[in-house]
């Protein structure tokens, strides 16, 4: 199961990102990073990811404003902040904009771990059924749902 999960870290610290790419990649999952908000972006606009770890603090745009614009292309993300400061407001916005968790540096490899598996049972709540003997019609719209952030099934009958 975890090889089909894709992650999208987006951090500018490059030690953690590396090192938190190596544990995952270990464990299975398919990872990609970044280390600044604006690439991170554009890859959730060119790509979809199961889960979406972003720090708060970054240079150029901080995590919470990734967070705001990530919604915005794509609601249904699922998006764990990351934090080495006390940033309350900002954590608090963070939650008002959809994150699911907080994960505070340094951070646990335990905690890390265990909260995807959380999400990923979040993810799946974001299911689209689509019904119709179609099959151009059935492919268009879960080409457009996928493209959202959905889980899509598609059946032709019954």
């Amino acid at each position: 199961m975890t090889e089909n999960v894709s992650i999208l870290i987006s951090d500018d610290n490059l030690s953690l990102t590396k090192t938190m790419k190596l544990i995952l990649e270990h464990e299975n999952f398919k990872v990609e990073t970044t280390n600044d908000g604006f690439e991170a972006i554009e890859k959730v606009k060119n790509e979809n990811f199961d889960i979406i770890f972003l720090d708060i603090k970054m240079p150029n745009i901080n995590g919470v404003d990734v967070l705001k614009k990530i919604k915005k292309i794509k609601p249904n993300s699922i998006v764990i902040m990351m934090t080495a400061y006390s940033v309350d407001e900002l954590i608090n916005e963070a939650f008002k904009w959809g994150a699911i968790k907080i994960l505070h540096k340094p951070i646990d490899i335990k905690d890390l771990l265990k909260s995807i598996p959380k999400a990923i049972h979040q993810k799946t709540g974001n299911l689209v059924l689509i019904v119709d003997d179609d099959p151009g019609f059935c492919l268009t719209i879960e080409k457009i749902f996928s493209r959202k952030g959905y889980n899509v099934s598609v059946v032709h009958n019954g």
